[in-house]
């Protein structure tokens, strides 16, 4: 990494930030190994008396980060997920809302565990390793094939669909908590063969703007998430589970507070009133159309804050209801009470400019491939543009959503993205839906 001179004066002023950006990808807030964020890991460490042994990095998020480890006591594979220290108290409290009965969809952990570190106290769940997420899956770079995109979001309408009717909302569906299954043989590989799999981690120096050393509170370097994408699929099942269930509450005792699932997922209620399994299934069909068309529809550039999510869904959808549409957002782009509103905040209304891209013109603009492929496909560099993927006149290699398929998809989206939560179709409907009927077949034939 080449420094900048350092300037005490700016690097060393104590407000923040304090760590250089990483250059690897998919990592974890540096930001956060403060007192009651993230435990510093590093590579080779052992945990719980020593059964647990680093090899390398599943991946990180806003509340934990997690690790794949070796277990010397059954010397297979296994995910170690480290909770924020300041989160541990609640997150064990709240994984057991959804395992029960479980039909296959979700994974209970195999362990627990308390570690005591120079940020805290944190609870270790120890898990069975999974494999890449639908956001790892299903971007710029890389997509899923059409049907079986359709395949694994019809899997994922059916964990909702069981979840809701145990009486629990999930509280953060994403497509970076819908993940592959991984064959039951990588559990099973040494850990030679592991590393040999899965190739070394990548790793980047953690360098304070200060210049001092990063610990003890953050480790000396940052590792990056173990790229799937380069493994074959045979390493993989074609079904899925639904991870991380930090946020999830009971359908009959909803949180006053927001969730804290990402802005682009949160359904309109769960911004301006109270999340409900309406909430989940917005969140589903956010899901679903990243999984089908490889990027975010409710992602306004720029603004991952509420408000951005709230401009586009107006792009997409048109206008809010009336009883939302005069509210206002403060600096932070969160929505403000009512009766404590002033001047200074913002109004949607009379400082947005939509920028018209109806949600059938977004459809209508998803782009596949015309190669044979099973799984996945990887679009052409030459075709993307400004974070877009686009289609070229004289290249033959990728074609647009087919009609039959977009009329289709418009008119699942069009069940789910309704702002009255009350006139939104349940998962249990939505499963049944035409655009899922090949999927659904081709899994059940499968499982039978």
């Amino acid at each position: 990494m080449n420094l900048p001179p350092y300037n005490p004066e700016t690097d060393d002023d104590g407000l923040g930030p304090f760590f250089f950006p990483p250059e690897v990808e998919y990592s974890e807030d540096l930001e956060d190994y403060v007192q009651g964020g993230f435990h510093p890991v590093h590579l080779g460490e052992v945990y719980h008396d020593g059964r647990y042994k680093i090899i390398h990095k599943l991946g990180a998020g806003g509340f934990s980060t997690v690790w794949l480890a070796r277990d010397a006591q059954t010397n297979r594979n296994v995910a170690l997920k480290i909770i924020r220290a300041d989160d541990s108290e609640g997150y064990q409290a709240q994984l057991p809302l959804a395992v029960e009965e479980d039909p296959g969809f979700f994974v209970s952990p195999l362990g627990c565990f308390w570690l005591d570190g120079p940020n805290g106290r944190h609870v270790c769940h120890v898990l069975p390793v999974l494999g890449p997420s639908m956001s790892h899956l299903s971007h710029l770079r890389h997509r899923l094939e059409p049907s079986f995109a359709r395949n694994l979001a019809w899997q994922a309408t059916r964990a909702v669909e069981f979840l809701h009717s145990r009486g629990i909302c999930h509280g953060d569906i994403t497509s970076a908590n819908i993940v592959l299954r991984i064959s039951s043989k990588f559990h099973e590989l040494s850990e030679e063969q592991t590393c040999a799999l899965l190739g070394p981690p990548k790793t980047d120096p953690i360098i304070r703007y200060s210049r001092l050393p990063p610990g003890p509170s953050a480790p000396e370097y940052v590792v990056g998430a173990v790229d799937f994408s380069i493994i074959d699929f045979a390493w993989f099942q074609e079904s899925i589970s639904i991870i991380d269930f930090d946020q999830c509450f009971r359908s009959s005792n909803p949180p006053s507070r927001m969730l804290g699932t990402p802005s682009k997922y949160l359904a309109p209620e769960a911004i301006f009133e109270r999340p409900g399994p309406p909430s989940d299934v917005w969140a589903l069909g956010c899901a679903i159309f990243r999984m089908r068309g490889g990027r975010d529809i409710f992602e306004e550039f720029g603004n991952s804050a509420p408000s951005g999510a709230v401009f586009s869904m107006v792009d997409a959808i048109g206008d809010l209801p009336s009883y939302w549409r005069n509210r206002v957002f403060d600096d932070d782009g969160l929505p403000v009470p009512n009766d404590t509103a002033t001047h200074n905040d913002v109004s949607i209304i009379t400082n947005y400019t939509p920028l018209s891209r109806p949600l059938k013109s977004q459809i209508l603009s998803i782009v596949d491939t015309t190669a044979p492929s099973k799984y996945f496909w990887k679009p052409p560099e030459e075709n993307t543009y400004n974070g877009c993927l686009e289609l070229h006149p004289h290249n033959t290699a990728l074609s647009a959503i087919s009609e039959e398929e977009a009329n289709s998809f418009y008119d699942l989206l069009s069940r789910i993205f309704v702002y009255d939560p009350a006139q939104r179709w349940s998962a249990a409907q939505l499963s049944t839906h035409p655009w899922f009927r090949d999927a659904s077949a081709s899994t059940r034939s499968t499982q039978e």
